[in-house]
C-alpha cells in the first residue's frame, strides 16, 4: 500500500498538468478564439495576482477584439500570445491604515518569482525570463492620486504546476499571512483545475 501512494500522487499531478495546453496548434487557436467560458487570466488570489497561458492569452485577445467590434482571426494571433510561457500579473496593493483598513496609498510590487510550494530556500526560486511594468493610477474619493507599479513576469511553461507557488514581493506590507500579520511577501499556489 505504501508503494502505491506515491504512484497515485504522481498520477494525480500528471492528470492536472495534462489539461494545460502546451502547444497551440491551428486547431487549438481556433478553439481558443471561439471559447466563451475559459478565463483570460486565471486568478491566483482575487485582487492580488492572476496568470495567463498561451491558450488563455488567445481567448483574452479574441474577447477584447469582440468587445471593440473588431474581427479576430488566426492571422491576428501573434507569436508572443502563443509562446510557451506562463505570465503572472501581480497588482499593487492598497496600504493598511490603522482603524480604516486597506485604504492608504498603493504599495508597489518589487519582484515576482516561482518557488516550490512552502519552500524557504531562496536558492530554489525560479526567476522570470522577462518582466514588464504594469503601471496603474489610483485615486481616492477625496481626489488624491497615486501612481503604483505592478509587474508582469514571464516564466517557462514548466513552472506551471500545483507543486509551485508564485511569490510576490511588495515595497511595503502589501499582504498578510494566515494569521493576518502584515507582511511584504505573499505566496499564491497555482490551482490548475479548469486551466487550459
Amino acid at each position: 500500500m505504501r508503494k502505491m501512494l506515491p504512484a497515485a500522487l504522481f498520477l494525480v499531478a500528471t492528470v492536472a498538468q495534462a489539461q494545460v495546453v502546451t502547444e497551440m496548434t491551428p486547431e487549438r487557436i481556433r478553439e481558443a478564439i471561439a471559447d466563451k467560458k475559459t478565463a483570460g487570466c486565471y486568478t491566483l488570489k482575487k485582487g492580488y495576482a492572476c496568470f495567463t497561458t498561451p491558450y488563455s492569452r488567445v481567448v483574452q485577445a479574441a474577447r477584447s477584439a469582440k468587445r471593440e467590434y473588431q474581427p479576430f482571426t488566426e492571422n491576428d494571433v501573434t507569436p508572443e500570445m502563443v509562446a510557451p510561457v506562463v505570465e503572472v500579473l501581480a497588482f499593487p496593493q492598497p496600504s493598511f491604515v490603522i482603524g480604516s483598513g486597506r485604504v492608504g496609498p498603493p504599495i508597489d510590487v518589487k519582484a515576482v518569482v516561482v518557488m516550490p510550494k512552502g519552500s524557504k530556500d531562496r536558492e530554489a526560486a525560479l526567476l522570470p525570463t522577462a518582466t514588464a511594468d504594469l503601471d496603474s493610477r489610483y485615486q481616492n474619493l477625496m481626489g488624491a492620486k497615486w501612481d503604483a507599479r505592478g509587474v508582469v513576469a514571464r516564466f517557462p511553461l514548466f513552472a506551471l504546476t500545483e507543486s509551485h507557488e508564485v511569490r510576490v514581493v511588495y515595497d511595503g506590507k502589501g499582504c498578510s499571512d494566515w494569521k493576518f500579520n502584515l507582511t511584504s511577501e505573499c505566496g499564491f499556489q497555482f490551482k490548475l483545475d479548469g486551466v487550459k
